[in-house]
């Protein structure tokens, strides 16, 4: 808005620069003003990320070991940008990308969990975390948390 123009009222319209959002996805918009009632205003914002997962975090009850389990992921784009996946590690080895379909500007993900062949017995509890490195770089993550069938 232009400083030197005086009126009762300015609406401003934010843009995202979506190179600095990584850096600064929160923050503070600071307005000096003349009036001798409001001195100076703050607006406090917070920018969506520009990629995020749809469900981040898989919960898994009864599992059968060595059974596969498949999930639906959404990775969303929130700037119109284009999800390209580039890579995916598993942290412990039981979660991979089983497939991946373009949907305009977002990925579904069929994310494949296979826990351990060991019997319950000895193992109760199983996590684990899927990183997804994007082509942009950005990367994202996927944790699963499941806990075995009691026999």
């Amino acid at each position: 808005f232009n400083a030197r123009e005086k009126a009762a009222s300015y609406t401003l319209k934010p843009v995202v620069d979506e190179k600095r959002l990584n850096e600064f996805s929160t923050g503070v918009i600071q307005i000096s003003t003349d009036h001798p009632q409001s001195g100076s205003i703050a607006v406090r914002y917070t920018a969506v990320p520009r990629f995020e997962v749809s469900n981040p975090r898989i919960i898994l009850q009864n599992v059968e070991p060595g059974q596969a389990v498949l999930r639906n992921v959404l990775i969303r784009s929130n700037y119109n940008t284009v999800v390209e996946l580039a890579d995916s590690e598993s942290r412990e080895g039981f979660m991979s990308i089983e497939s991946q379909e373009k949907d305009g500007n977002h990925l579904n993900l069929i994310v494949k969990i296979v826990p351990p062949a060991e019997p319950a017995s000895t193992r109760r509890y199983i996590t684990d975390e899927l990183t997804l490195t994007l082509t942009s770089g950005e990367k994202l993550s996927i944790r699963c948390n499941g806990w075995f069938k009691l026999n």
